[in-house]
């Protein structure tokens, strides 16, 4: 039976067990529109915010009302005391507290210096960052244009000319690849990718222990094998042009490299899981036992990838641990792709994959030949 032929067996032992198309094919498309929508619309707002204006005075509703005009602030409640405030984060009801303390008022006029306390609900990174990010932001302009127009009305000149003597220097923050500094492009892209590589070792754990009629058990190992491995490796092609397609046109991500860079780095990312995925199978007794024991790895290689905790603040010995991953060379430098549209890493990146699926590949023949022989043993035997 010639490989072609096998491959078609492959196609419609597919259609009559659908597992390996939910795998290969929905496996990322339901990460991506699950987070999709989770992430809508790709940016923490209105965090609940409760205060506390223990000084009663105007300036310092003025400045609650500057910290309410900013998109990251929703003020749900005024409290009466600062054990109100902290109570409302205990609870859960709010995440930020801003207190203005006693005497804010009069220490402004006066010239000495004051503070606003900031209590923040730190089980949440995200939210955390954001507050204290925005809040040093409200507050340093706040008391700009504040000592501005106490020294304009003492001195008779003009408020914006002593705000620019004030502040003589601002920042521009331009962020390369993700202006709007959007959630869902960073984790989709993630989440999708690790769901994609998932999928592509339960799809080769399917096809491997498929159970096969005797005419195809009869078959040398060598021509069954490579029609497995070649027929995951495909699937996994149009899978990864699909979960592109997905991306771009559904969920409007960018996509600002070329197709060949793209469909470069994706061929191989596939080979080296594919052919990881076969190997690791083949050395498990039953499609339960490696389905099981591979839900480890995709946690451990998204971290270690770098993608979310950048690689640079790991322990050298975890970076070189992280090296073995196929995820580690592909994750970052896809992102990259998509946002930016290039990487000088590219070439690195795609050749160490190259080489991994060259040694990975033999690998996975080798463990599944051993795998087949003994379902044949045990299935003569039976």
């Amino acid at each position: 039976m010639s490989l072609l032929r096998l491959l078609l067996h492959e196609a419609h032992y597919c259609l009559r067990d659908p597992r390996r198309f939910i795998f290969l094919f929905l496996a990322s498309m339901i990460y991506m529109f699950i987070f999709g929508v989770l992430y809508n619309p790709g940016m923490v707002k209105s965090i609940p915010t409760v205060s506390f204006n223990e000084d009663g005075s105007r300036l310092g509703r003025h400045y609650l009302q500057q910290l309410e005009d900013n998109d990251s602030y929703e003020t749900i409640e005024d409290v009466a005391s600062l054990e109100d405030l902290q109570q409302s984060l205990l609870n859960h009801r709010a995440y930020i507290g801003v207190m203005i303390p006693r005497r804010f008022a009069e220490d402004a006029k006066q010239g000495r210096q004051t503070s606003v306390l900031f209590l923040i609900d730190g089980q949440n990174l995200v939210t955390t960052s954001i507050a204290a990010r925005d809040g040093e932001t409200v507050t340093e302009k706040f008391s700009n244009r504040l000592a501005a127009k106490q020294l304009s009305l003492r001195l008779g000149v003009d408020e914006t000319y002593l705000l620019h003597k004030i502040e003589p220097m601002h920042t521009t923050l331009r962020v390369l690849g993700n202006p709007t500094q959007d959630y869902s492009w960073f984790f989709l892209i993630g989440l999708a990718t690790a769901a994609f590589q998932q999928g592509l070792f339960f799809a080769a754990a399917a096809t491997l222990f498929q159970k096969e009629t005797l005419a195809i058990e009869s078959l040398p190992f060598g021509v069954r094998i490579a029609a497995k491995v070649l027929f995951v490796y495909l699937m996994a092609l149009v899978s990864f042009g699909l979960m592109l397609t997905v991306m771009h046109e559904v969920l409007e991500l960018p996509l600002r490299a070329g197709t060949f860079e793209l469909f470069g780095i994706g061929a191989a990312f596939s080979l080296a899981v594919v052919g990881l995925g076969f190997l690791a199978a083949g050395l498990f007794p039953t499609e339960l036992s490696f389905v099981c024991v591979s839900l480890v790895y995709p946690v451990m290689g998204f971290v270690l990838s770098g993608y979310t905790w950048p690689s640079l603040a790991m322990p050298h010995a975890i970076q070189l641990f992280a090296d073995i991953f196929p995820q580690t060379w592909f994750m970052n430098t896809f992102r990259d792709l998509l946002l930016i549209g290039g990487t000088y890493q590219l070439q690195e990146h795609l050749l160490v994959l190259l080489l991994m699926g060259a040694v990975l590949m033999p690998a996975a023949c080798w463990s599944a030949r051993r795998r087949l022989r003994k379902i044949r043993r045990e299935s003569l035997l039976a």
